[in-house]
């Protein structure tokens, strides 16, 4: 737009006055070119660069003339600090550290770029939601999500910035096989199986939910122990103790996982050193047992009938049958922790008498 009023051709001379140096592509040149400078984001706005012209018609030259350019600068994005977050948790993401080195606001763009698919709250907004997804403990960790943030001035976007998020899975209690245990026994739990799907280490706790109360011995253990209980001639044929373990990872708990002892009732009747015999009695499975040790031999019955109450109230009857007409009759005071078994084959009749019930 410089002109003579005479009509004369004119010369041009463009020359910086201030501002980030520049190359001129010629500054001869009525219209000449520069590549506008990357500026450091922490050189305070504006960043502008002056120019003057002055022209010539030969004879005699112009007053300068300005122009000032102003450089918009690529604002940056932020998309936070990566985190480690739990399975089935709200995660927030974070943009609001991006920034424009101008001044001018923002908007965002958030994209998923990797991991199990979420939906995010507003992938426009700052600071977007997402629900952390469920992953089966099948899959290798590490899993994560990862998402790209992009900013934009209204005039260039931003190089876009990542955060990756690292979902913690719930770990797996596993409390071992239910257990069928005499009374009396030593039992161990077997929590070994539990694990961690990210490999993390774990921690136990074991509580009794059902069933006589016991002492749990390394109840923090993978493998506690206990006493089952020692059951009298007169209770149940059986009881049954139910465990409970749930495991953390240090963030979060496992589902509980439960197991069943079932403690069967054992009476043991010992004559060894007297008779030579000794009977035991599984009023759960209605088995029994006669160990003739003097004979070397061992018989084995059904019982068939248990009667309680009897005589005076504190008599105890049971009565059992086995092959080839083998029949145990077993007698127990209960008051006076006496009992007597006789037990008849086809050819012998056998006794035991103890002043021990067990």
């Amino acid at each position: 737009a410089s002109r003579d009023p005479d009509g004369d051709p004119l010369t041009f001379r463009w020359r910086q006055v201030s501002g980030p140096p520049v190359a001129l592509s010629d500054p001869t040149s009525p219209r000449p070119r520069f590549t506008a400078p990357i500026v450091d984001p922490a050189v305070p706005p504006p960043v502008r660069l002056t120019f003057e012209l002055i022209v010539s018609d030969g004879r005699v030259e112009s007053d300068p003339d300005l122009v000032v350019v102003t450089v918009n600068r690529r604002p940056i994005a932020n998309a936070g600090p990566d985190q480690k977050v739990d399975e089935g948790t709200t995660v927030t993401l974070d943009g609001t550290a991006s920034r424009d080195p101008d001044g001018d606001p923002l908007t965002f763009r958030w994209r998923q770029v990797s991991g199990p698919p979420v939906a995010l709250s507003d992938a426009a907004a700052p600071r977007p939601q997402f629900t952390a997804p469920v992953v089966a403990p099948t899959v290798p960790p590490p899993v994560t999500v990862t998402f790209e943030l992009i900013v934009h001035d209204g005039r260039v976007n931003s190089t876009p910035d990542l955060v990756v998020i690292t979902i913690n899975r719930r770990p797996i209690a596993n409390a071992g096989p239910d257990q069928t245990v005499p009374d009396g026994a030593l039992v161990t739990l077997d929590g070994t199986r539990s694990f961690d799907p990210d490999g993390d280490g774990i921690t136990f706790r074991w509580t009794q939910t059902a069933g006589p109360t016991v002492t749990l011995t390394g109840a923090t253990t993978p493998r506690p122990s206990f006493a089952a209980p020692n059951l009298t001639v007169t209770e149940a044929a059986s009881v049954r103790l139910t465990f409970s373990l749930v495991v953390s990872d240090g963030r979060i708990s496992s589902v509980p996982d439960t197991v069943d002892v079932v403690v069967q009732n054992l009476i043991r009747l010992d004559d060894s050193r007297r008779s030579g015999n000794r009977l035991i009695l599984n009023l759960a499975t209605s088995a029994f047992e006669f160990r003739a040790d003097r004979l070397g031999r061992t018989f084995t019955g059904t019982i068939t009938e248990i009667a309680r109450n009897v005589g005076d109230g504190a008599q105890m009857r049971i009565v059992g049958t086995g092959p080839e007409g083998l029949a145990l009759t077993v007698n127990v005071d209960v008051r006076r922790n006496i009992a007597t078994a006789v037990l008849m084959t086809a050819r012998e009749t056998l006794t035991l008498f103890t002043g021990d019930v067990q």
